[in-house]
């Protein structure tokens, strides 16, 4: 699993899941590390700048937890990893719904009610055996190829960029 977010994601994970990494930014270091003291299964770094893509297109990269803006679902698609949302403002409440109720390439958790159980549960959907994780990886590669067409060698988009730089 990999996450974008403070201490809100990480909640349910040990214990259940102990193989994750979690990146933050900023001044949130000295709250995580208090409130993590003597958990030394958790693995996370403190830095500026994540090579997210590369993270997301590994093939061990099973989740994938945020706050989610739009460039996360899409950097998410591209690495074809499902997506536990967690929402905290703005866009991010409407890319989530999006992504739960419409597309169904994640699933989405209230910032405000989030519990143990409730990352448990996000969790056993994506990671577990039920077959969720497995539909949302199939649907999110489809968007993927839909996505990547145009964008290709012979896609419209390549060959208008083609046509108007020979112009």
């Amino acid at each position: 699993m990999f996450f974008r977010i403070d201490s809100h994601a990480s909640r349910g994970t040990r214990g259940e899941y102990n193989s994750f990494h979690m990146v933050t930014q900023g001044p949130v270091k000295d709250t995580l590390t208090t409130r993590f003291c003597g958990e030394d299964v958790l693995l996370w770094e403190n830095c500026s700048l994540v090579p997210q893509s590369q993270i997301l297109s590994h093939p061990s990269t099973r989740a994938f937890i945020s706050h989610w803006g739009y460039s996360l679902v899409f950097e998410s698609v591209i690495g074809e990893v499902p997506i536990i949302c967690i929402p905290q403002w703005i866009d991010q409440f409407t890319d989530s719904r999006m992504v739960e109720d419409v597309w169904g390439i994640g699933v989405r958790v209230e910032v405000r009610t989030i519990s143990k159980n409730g990352m448990v549960k996000c969790l056993k959907m994506i990671l577990g055996d039920g077959g969720g994780g497995k539909k949302m990886r199939e649907k999110i590669k489809a968007i993927k190829e839909a996505i990547m067409e145009p964008v290709g060698p012979n896609g419209g988009a390549s060959k208008d960029f083609k046509r108007a730089w020979r112009s």
